[in-house]
């Protein structure tokens, strides 16, 4: 948040706010399978390809935002302005030498 007072009273509100969400999203989306089959192998195979799709989805998901903010931290986007130091080209700290 843009203000100082007052910041973890607003991160947990909205750390509040999006775990009820999330409950409200979660609880009928687990819950689902069990009005798709009376069959308890058919409901756990639903399951297992649901599960399977999430993890893979959340994988895809987490690849993909590397990328794209792999992409925008190159050379052209970003400047480093350092003004105790420089790095070199591995990122390591190369500490200015003062002038006499």
């Amino acid at each position: 948040p843009p203000f100082e007072t007052g910041r973890i009273v607003w991160y947990l509100s909205f750390y509040c706010l999006y775990q009820a969400l999330t409950t409200l999203f979660h609880v009928p989306y687990s819950t689902l399978t069990m009005f798709l089959s009376s069959d308890q192998k058919e409901r756990d195979s639903a399951t297992a390809y649901r599960m399977t799709m999430e993890v893979l989805g959340t994988l895809i998901g987490a690849a993909l935002q590397g990328q794209i903010v792999a992409s925008a931290h190159t050379t052209d986007h970003c400047t480093l302005s350092n003004e105790t130091g420089n790095l070199s080209e591995d990122a390591t700290y190369i500490p200015r030498s003062e002038e006499h």
